[in-house]
């Protein structure tokens, strides 16, 4: 998945402004190379098709759809714009926020590339039982994912 700035514009490509800094890009470069992405790729299939999920603070976080699709939530969302004629590729979520946003496309893509469940998960396995930002973090984290039916 790709993550891009809080802006709440279109932004494209080499559009680039004096308004973002370094550590923004460093963290988008970061992102594309935990996800191992040095630029979109193209599938055997063609063109890869991406959507937009957006946190409640703003923050977007672009992911394969078919990656998304395996949220059963954004499946049905996805299928009923199209019935009616339009593509949705951009869904807000006004309840989750960034950090736990960041882990579920995270999940989401581990999850379509190899078909591991929540509970071998990393991240998730990886948190602090006894920190309390942890415990909230996996609580919201399960919420989420509930929610999204994933």
């Amino acid at each position: 998945f790709f993550f891009s700035s809080r802006r709440r514009h279109t932004r494209y490509i080499g559009d680039w402004s004096s308004d973002v800094c370094s550590s923004d890009l460093y963290s988008f470069c970061t992102l594309l190379g935990m996800a191992g992405l040095e630029e979109p790729q193209d599938g055997p299939d063609g063109p890869t098709e991406y959507v937009t999920l957006v946190s409640a603070e703003g923050y977007e976080f672009i992911i394969e759809k078919k990656a998304a699709e395996l949220s059963k939530m954004l499946k049905e969302m996805m299928i009923g714009s199209e019935t009616v004629g339009i593509s949705i590729t951009r869904f807000p979520f006004e309840d989750i926020s960034a950090p736990v946003l960041d882990m579920l496309c995270q999940y989401l893509a581990e999850r379509h590339r190899t078909g591991s469940s929540m509970s071998e998960f990393a991240p998730l396995r990886n948190l602090d039982a006894k920190s309390e930002e942890d415990k909230q973090i996996a609580l919201e984290l399960l919420l989420a994912a509930n929610y999204l039916d994933c």
